[in-house]
């Protein structure tokens, strides 16, 4: 005797409907087209996952079972129930149990619907973003680079990762290989000259998506950032200003990016151009941002005689499961708009923008900070061979030796 729930009695379908949530209620309901038109079961779950009054959430799912439900910790419950913009958390776990199901749509956490995917663009791209992501969306972005992508394109990535294809997106979608770029500062005019400048320097950029384990899958990125200045570039700079370390220090904390809340790139670079020149194979200092997940590591690779200067910024950042978009690990580290991170204005440590609506509340600064510690407790390290890849590259110049320069000092 099959035991599919539309062959059971209506009547018992819904003595059973009773002690299920209501996601689970959803679930028999589209288990054939008779049970999902029962307006005696249709009552059970129609009005209430399509309503949009506030006060559903509580009685729909406790407290308790919605941390369950989400797989969240308590620390990080009450970040839940913060957002604003979530006014039915059944609605969301009802789509999430749907799209694991619909590989052909993706479900977004803006509107709470699943959009179907576009077909396959040059790009890459197989799904069409949110209208509402314009103006309400979260990104992660390193601004001098021109990099950035959406939380939706993150969470298409480990889709495709603990699903498979065709769910999702592959890693080449927010991965970033750019080789080395010449710039001039210096027009032949300014310098007197007719001929093409060749007061050059370069910059590249490498950005790797990598997955690690923590207590469940992880998305992190590992970038290496890279300025190259030849000799000919240091020696008519040391002539046009009175403290190049300084100067190119100013380059660096233009062209690089940590992070979207550290932006003394700068200091720490001109303070390791100052130092003597020596050959150290030691592992270099971890720095650590005070606010999201992300640990960084300058080198600074140069002649004995300072002629060329190489420098190196690696980071390595962890954006967490990527699952919801309120977690602390992918908040802290994404821009609601080119200015304004989860913490206000750029440099401000102010309570948060809402994510919705300015005038509303948002995040306890309490329960925020106890998910951040827990998210810090919980993330993994940098891997043992994050140092290993930072080896310069092979100079254009010939004969070039390249050597090591780091801080003495732990409070640079």
């Amino acid at each position: 005797m099959e035991s599919r729930p539309h062959n059971l009695p209506l009547e018992l379908v819904l003595q059973i409907c009773q002690a299920l949530p209501l996601r689970s209620i959803v679930c028999v309901a589209l288990t054939s087209r008779e049970l999902y038109h029962a307006q005696a079961l249709q009552k059970l779950w129609r009005s209430r996952l399509t309503g949009l009054n506030p006060k559903h959430r509580l009685c729909d799912c406790p407290r308790l079972l919605e941390a369950r439900a989400f797989k969240l910790r308590s620390e990080e419950t009450d970040m839940l129930y913060m957002r604003t913009d979530i006014c039915n958390h059944e609605l969301l776990l009802t789509l999430e149990l749907l799209d694991r199901d619909l590989p052909e749509h993706w479900l977004c956490g803006l509107c709470m619907k699943l959009h179907k995917r576009v077909a396959q663009t040059e790009d890459g791209l197989t799904y069409r973003s949110c209208t509402l992501s314009q103006s309400n969306g979260l990104f992660y972005r390193l601004a001098p680079w021109d990099y950035q992508f959406q939380f939706e394109d993150a969470q298409q990535v480990m889709k495709r990762y603990i699903y498979g294809a065709p769910h999702g997106l592959p890693f080449e979608i927010i991965q970033m290989d750019q080789k080395w770029e010449s710039i001039s500062d210096w027009s032949p005019r300014a310098l007197g000259s007719t001929e093409p400048s060749p007061l050059i320097w370069k910059k590249s950029i490498e950005v790797k998506p990598e997955i690690v384990f923590s207590s469940g899958p992880v998305l992190s990125l590992w970038t290496k950032q890279r300025l190259f200045f030849p000799s000919v570039y240091i020696g008519t700079l040391g002539l046009r200003s009175h403290d190049w370390a300084r100067e190119i220090g100013q380059k660096a904390e233009t062209h690089f990016a940590i992070c979207c809340h550290a932006n003394d790139t700068g200091r720490h670079v001109a303070a390791l151009l100052d130092q003597p020149s020596r050959l150290c194979r030691a592992s270099p200092e971890l720095r650590r941002c005070d606010v999201c997940l992300t640990e960084y590591a300058f080198f600074v690779y140069q002649e004995y005689n300072k002629d060329s200067v190489e420098i190196v910024l690696s980071t390595w950042t962890s954006l967490g499961s990527c699952k919801h978009s309120f977690l602390p690990a992918w908040l802290t580290s994404s821009w609601l708009t080119s200015e304004l991170t989860w913490f206000g204005e750029r440099g401000s440590f102010a309570l948060p923008k809402p994510f919705h609506d300015n005038t509303s509340e948002f995040y306890d600064h309490a329960a925020f900070r106890r998910a951040m510690v827990l998210a810090r407790s919980t993330k993994r390290n940098p891997p043992s061979d994050m140092i290993d890849r930072l080896e310069p590259s092979v100079s254009k110049e010939s004969d070039v030796m390249l050597v090591q320069t780091v801080s003495d000092s732990s409070d640079i």
